[in-house]
């Protein structure tokens, strides 16, 4: 099973995507760690925030495709093994995996607050560039983030990563029953 997560920045994706690792022995797949990230450090370029929407914008732009990134990712991807991948931003990376995979690929949106997401900038190497709430807003303007809405409304499931991690996890179990997934 390949398992897609949507969400606004720091909404609880990668949490997420521990849980299904750590819990249900999924393996992890992510758009900065396993494409873009080694891509700037070869090119000797620094990896921060606005570094990585550059280059993945650059990618989809020369491959004049919206899921350019997400068919590389696929690459990784072993029959049989369980995926979760963190990251996904735009409606055409859903369907070009629902179409790869079919039934074996499930979205579920992570949802947080704008309030609860701000917090968490602090902790985040990733935002070490963000020091104000609008700031924070105005990295959700650019094109790799404001898609993500429209995104997160195919997904087949939704957990609330505005919460305690606690909370958050009790979600996901709850879709790992439903889609009769047992704890490994």
């Amino acid at each position: 099973m390949i398992i897609g997560l949507t969400g606004k920045q720091l909404s609880g994706k990668s949490t997420v995507a521990e849980y299904l690792r750590d819990r249900y022995g999924f393996r992890m797949l992510c758009f900065t760690e396993d494409l873009l990230k080694p891509i700037l450090e070869k090119r000797k370029e620094p990896v921060n925030r606005i570094s990585l929407i550059e280059l993945g914008m650059e990618i989809r732009k020369k491959y004049k495709s919206k899921d350019a990134l997400v068919r590389n990712l696929s690459k990784k991807i072993s029959p049989g093994k369980d995926y979760a991948i963190a990251g996904i931003r735009f409606p055409e990376e859903v369907s070009y995996l629902r179409k790869k995979f079919g039934r074996n690929f499930i979205l579920i949106a992570v949802k947080a607050s704008t309030k609860t997401r701000f917090k968490r900038v602090k902790a985040s190497i990733r935002f070490k560039d963000v020091s104000n709430m609008q700031d924070f807003l105005e990295i959700e303007k650019l094109p790799t983030e404001k898609i993500i809405p429209k995104t997160m409304r195919l997904a087949d499931f939704t957990v609330q990563g505005g919460f305690t991690k606690e909370k958050l996890r009790g979600d996901v179990d709850g879709v790992m029953k439903e889609l009769a997934l047992d704890i490994k």
